[in-house]
């Protein structure tokens, strides 16, 4: 069994901070703490603390002086725009102690770039153009909210527009390599292995490895459970990608000793992979029903299945027409039937409700029995019938409770899962 061994590096640590008391009240989602940490952890980054931070002076100062104070580096998104909550330059002037001073040349940019687009700058436009004394600036091509970046002796601090696509934009522009110019002797390169186990909790997986998930070693193990799944992360340093990849090898090797084969394969797509291998090496020929997901199953597995592996799919927005759609599959020369639906409860409104309206869970305890059908069937000559010849019914206790894309993913994840587990379990010859 490999042995993990402390850090030799010494990794840079990174606090991301999102500010917005729309996100404080869980009205917006912050996606760009998650966009940030996977870019800093690629350059060998630890992103070490995500916090998010309402509206409020007060709370981004200390928020600022506490990342200044044990951080080497802070990324803080939002707050830039022209209005009188947008309070994170007052904040950045307060915590590092520098006064504003007013860029004319950048208010000029400002008011060229809203009257390109046929918009009047307002005077309250003006507040973006004001920037901490010495402060480097990042302009946005993309957007009216500059960035700017603010260096101390032991800190470096980028404050960047809480808007995704110019956020996105501009950290990987400019906001990274600057992070790998500033801190090239520190920063290494981080290898990231993600190993998906289906069915088996995160209590078992930890079970299994827990003489191996260490925290402050190197490499790092972390699990994560997911719905239908549970997810392994392997994190290895070294100074190059290839030696961090190179460490990694030993102790993935005895996780997948471990795990056999209740692992999946690895990365984000390791259940569609795992389908479209086996379904080409036994010929198999992929008809798909859905009521649930909506097409986005089929869309995972089509973009992985060769060869005409996939004979089509057929949404239907109840499980009426269920047999006519497998008939008409059949005809297109499918032998393996896949369908996803839900057992309507004795009350309740429809499980699909129309696209882009809210799904509610039908039954008082928030959830509905989600129902899979999977048979494989001698292929059949075009324009007849398939035969049944081994079947599985699975029926599943799935929460439906939030908004549609959450529930079509969820179906679409347990519509792999359970797809993956039926041919893992039949014998190699339809």
């Amino acid at each position: 069994m490999p042995t993990p061994s402390p850090f030799t590096l010494n990794p840079l640590k990174a606090a991301l901070i999102s500010t917005g008391t729309e996100i404080t009240q869980g009205l917006s989602v912050d996606t760009n703490s998650a966009f940030l940490a996977q870019k800093l952890a690629s350059l060998g980054v630890v992103p070490a603390k995500h916090v998010s931070v309402p509206d409020d002076l007060n709370l981004l100062i200390e928020a600022l002086r506490e990342a200044r104070d044990n951080f080497d580096l802070s990324i803080l998104t939002g707050g830039l725009g022209p209005t009188e909550d947008d309070l994170t330059r007052v904040a950045a002037s307060v915590a590092f102690g520098l006064p504003l001073d007013f860029n004319p040349d950048l208010y000029a940019e400002i008011r060229e770039y809203m009257e390109s687009r046929g918009y009047a700058a307002p005077p309250n436009n003006a507040r973006q153009a004001w920037l901490p004394r010495g402060a480097t600036l990042i302009r946005n091509p993309t957007g009216t909210a500059p960035a700017f970046a603010v260096r101390t002796p032991g800190h470096l601090a980028f404050f960047l527009p809480g808007v995704p696509r110019e956020m996105e934009s501009l950290a990987t522009k400019s906001v990274m390599p600057l992070v790998s110019e500033r801190f090239a002797a520190r920063t290494g390169a981080t290898a990231t292995v993600i190993l998906r186990a289906m069915g088996l909790g995160e209590g078992r997986v930890d079970e299994l490895l827990k003489d191996l998930v260490r925290l402050n070693y190197n490499p790092q193990i972390g699990l994560s459970a997911q719905p239908c799944e549970t997810r392994i992360i392997v994190n290895s340093r070294a100074a190059t990608l290839r030696e961090a990849q190179k460490l990694a090898e030993p102790l993935i090797a005895e996780i997948e000793k471990r795990l056999g084969d209740s692992l999946a394969g690895r990365g984000e797509e390791a259940f569609e992979e795992a389908i479209a291998q086996i379904v080409a090496q036994r010929g198999y020929v992929l008809g798909i029903v859905d009521s649930l997901s909506e097409g986005l199953f089929a869309q995972k597995i089509a973009a992985r299945l060769r060869g005409g592996a996939l004979a089509g799919h057929v949404i239907l927005p109840s499980a009426r027409g269920l047999k006519a759609a497998i008939s008409f599959l059949a005809g297109q020369g499918a032998n393996l039937f896949f369908s996803l639906g839900a057992q309507a409860p004795a009350r309740g409104p429809r499980l699909v409700p129309p696209p882009g309206t809210p799904a509610r869970a039908p039954t008082d305890d928030g959830a509905v029995t989600v129902h899979s059908h999977i048979f494989l069937a001698s292929k059949p000559a075009r324009g007849t019938r398939a035969q049944e010849k081994r079947g599985k019914d699975f029926f599943q206790l799935t929460p439906l409770a939030g908004t549609l894309p959450a529930l079509r993913e969820r179906a679409a994840a347990l519509a792999s899962f359970q797809l993956l587990s039926f041919l893992r379990g039949e014998s190699p010859q339809p």
